[in-house]
């Protein structure tokens, strides 16, 4: 099993959290991969550490980090080489608590696959209580920066921020021209902010998309972005 404990944190911090691991295979795998589900919209993954410090040999990579909902991502990781057995602490994940109204964030593990052993974890939903107002957020600069996930299948999240209050305008186009999708959003203050492309899967092909992010002030910015089906 994997096991977070319930941490209070603080926003705008960066932090540690502890990963502890307990199993007993007969054999040792080759590969061990492990999944959990957390809140994207309070916490930013940073990376992951091994923890060496009682002689342990392997390593933790963090294999995928993407966006499901508005409100839950997955992500997952490797050890290599892994332990055939372990009872202790595993190593850290490093995350960024992200300013919001939310008081709590929250991780579940959910998977571990040993080689091509699946194993469904029954572990407890760790809860990071999140303490401190939101800090104020400078925004250095104006623009449409990316999406996430790229490539993507049916949907994506756009990434962008205005440096003053107004109307923001988004139009999505295929590679051909044609207006795929518009919306627009009111900010009434400066800030940073993501929407939320989702399109019925019958509606994409694989290839390159536009998208153009069009402010009260006269500004355009473009992002290209990549399906692949």
């Amino acid at each position: 099993m994997l096991l977070l404990p319930d941490t209070l944190v603080r926003q705008g911090t960066q932090v540690r959290l502890p990963i502890f691991a307990r199993w007993d295979f007969p054999q040792t795998p080759q590969r061990l991969t492990a999944e959990l589900l957390y809140s994207p919209n309070r916490l930013r993954v940073l990376g992951l550490e091994a923890n060496t410090s009682d002689g342990g040999l392997y390593e933790l990579a963090l294999l995928r980090d993407s966006i499901l909902s508005a409100d839950t991502a997955v992500l997952a990781f490797a050890c290599t080489p892994p332990p055939r057995t372990i009872d202790a602490l595993l190593g850290w994940l490093r995350v960024e608590i992200l300013a919001g109204r939310d008081t709590a964030a929250w991780l579940q593990p959910i998977h571990l696959y040993a080689d091509s052993l699946l194993f469904r974890l029954s572990s407890p939903r760790a809860w990071l209580r999140i303490e401190g107002s939101p800090p104020v957020e400078p925004i250095p600069i104006e623009g449409l920066f990316r999406n996430v996930p790229n490539p993507f299948a049916t949907s994506t999240w756009l990434e962008y921020a205005v440096v003053q209050p107004g109307w923001v305008e988004f139009r999505i186009f295929t590679a051909q021209g044609k207006l795929l999708a518009q919306e627009r959003r009111y900010h009434p203050r400066a800030e940073r902010a993501r929407l939320l492309f989702q399109a019925p899967s019958w509606e994409l092909a694989s290839g390159e998309y536009l998208v153009l992010m069009l402010t009260e002030t006269g500004a355009v910015y473009s992002l290209r972005m990549l399906c692949a089906k």
